[in-house]
């Protein structure tokens, strides 16, 4: 229950989110009651992708609410589940276009941003590294990604190789976080900073973007959670940034 709790995000009430994470909790349960019935076959894949969708915006609005991220452990238990039947559907199903293959192959924005939502939240709620890896396993796209591949090292997967030349899918907005892992300790607090400020805007082509302005129930909130779980594994200071309305201070276990 999250009575007690003190809604973080001003742009909705908590009202809001009672009602929208109750909705998006209904449809993941119609969603995975329908995935056995469904009969063709690249749909099944477009289901377990949408119930991976409500499972994490239910997270980033509970965030918003003011629930503590330690209770969102049934939540990422679930997304594991969900991701584990994605890539055994995607590897198992023999009717898949190759088209089909390559959508659901690429690493979208979308996807990259819930990745680090999904490891922030597990950072936060204790994961263990046997945790990490399992995700890390799940999510793939080794070596694809300097940024991922990096904070994957962080999280205990030492053996993995980065990216070469430290190449970015995303590097327009994502080298700044990059730049601030490979920065020395001392000037990470002021690129974080940088970062920070200008994540919403650079992140103007995601679907998300500009929500809160749309339909009811668009909205679930506007946080920058790949630079909290970055913070936690580096041991930032980010006092200089902490205010930000998009970093979720909330989410940094103190030292």
């Amino acid at each position: 229950m999250s009575e007690n709790f003190q809604v973080r995000d001003s742009r909705r009430d908590k009202a809001y989110f009672d009602k929208w994470i109750e909705f998006q909790q209904k449809a993941i349960l119609e969603d995975k009651n329908d995935i056995d019935s469904i009969p063709i076959q690249h749909r099944i894949l477009a289901q377990l992708s949408s119930i991976h969708d409500y499972i994490l915006s239910v997270c980033i609005m509970k965030y918003g609410r003011g629930d503590p991220v330690s209770s969102f452990s049934d939540e990422l238990k679930e997304l594991a589940q969900i991701r584990k039947l994605f890539n055994e559907k995607f590897n198992s199903l023999t009717e898949l276009s190759d088209q089909t293959k390559k959508m659901y192959s690429k690493l979208t924005l979308y996807l990259y941003y819930d990745f680090f939502c999904w490891l922030g939240f597990l950072y936060c709620s204790g994961g263990k590294k046997s945790d990490f890896l399992e995700v890390l396993d799940l999510f793939g796209h080794k070596g694809e990604d300097a940024l991922l591949d990096h904070v994957a090292v962080l999280l205990g997967d030492t053996n993995r190789s980065i990216a070469s030349n430290n190449t970015l899918v995303y590097g327009k907005k994502y080298k700044p976080l990059l730049d601030v892992i490979l920065a020395s300790e001392n000037d990470r607090p002021a690129l974080m900073k940088k970062f920070v400020e200008g994540w919403y805007r650079s992140m103007k082509p995601a679907a998300w973007h500009g929500n809160d302005k749309g339909g009811e129930g668009a909205y679930f909130g506007y946080w920058c959670f790949e630079a909290a779980l970055v913070v936690n594994l580096l041991n930032i200071d980010d006092s200089s940034f902490k205010d930000n309305v998009y970093y979720p201070k909330d989410m940094i276990i103190k030292r």
